[in-house]
């Protein structure tokens, strides 16, 4: 996070990350789920749909600084919502539907702990300043986790034979066993 040229880029997040010693905002997260707080974020810990409102009006929001091409995640998180709007699903169903079920691939899917026992997921991060845990079956991605773990920028879990199967198709110019997933163009 610091480093020789920590001026140049993540300075002014050091107080969010330096610290442990904040408190949630009780109206975003709880440590219980309920009608409220439905969107899990790590084990034993709730974001609520206020959280995930607020959360896209400051990606809606966030100011075009520079034209030149930088990454970001924002737009992903955007293509999300698009994506369930104009299907009127939600994304996990989507992309099941429309392309992992059809591959085969029956592990690829946000939430894994939904649909699989948490043996069969590796740990995949330690983290002692947001959730303060280590991850299991929770998505790495801060955003994504306050998004309830599904998000067009992060959350996609996996076993290697099906995340094979997935890279396969890319690299087949998007078709895969006999049937065509993306356009040549798209990919």
């Amino acid at each position: 996070l610091f480093g020789r040229k920590s001026t140049l880029h993540h300075v002014r997040y050091a107080g969010a990350w330096g610290r442990t010693d904040y408190a949630f905002i009780p109206s975003f997260i709880s440590d219980k789920p309920s009608g409220t707080f439905h969107l899990p974020v790590a084990r034993d810990l709730y974001a609520s749909n206020k959280m995930h409102q607020a959360l896209l009006k400051e990606v809606i929001a966030t100011e075009l600084r520079s034209k030149t091409y930088r990454y970001s995640c924002l737009n992903f998180m955007l293509l999300k919502e698009a994506i369930e709007h104009i299907s009127k699903t939600d994304l996990d169903n989507f992309v099941k539907d429309n392309f992992y079920k059809k591959l085969g691939a029956e592990t690829l899917t946000f939430r894994p702990l939904d649909h699989m026992p948490v043996d069969n997921i590796a740990p995949t991060e330690n983290d002692p300043f947001f959730r303060k845990q280590q991850l299991r079956g929770y998505v790495h991605d801060e955003g994504a986790a306050l998004f309830g773990g599904i998000s067009g920028n992060a959350g996609l879990f996996s076993n290697a034979n099906d995340l094979a199967k997935l890279s396969q198709m890319w690299l087949n110019g998007g078709e895969y066993g006999g049937e065509r997933f993306l356009s040549e163009e798209t990919v």
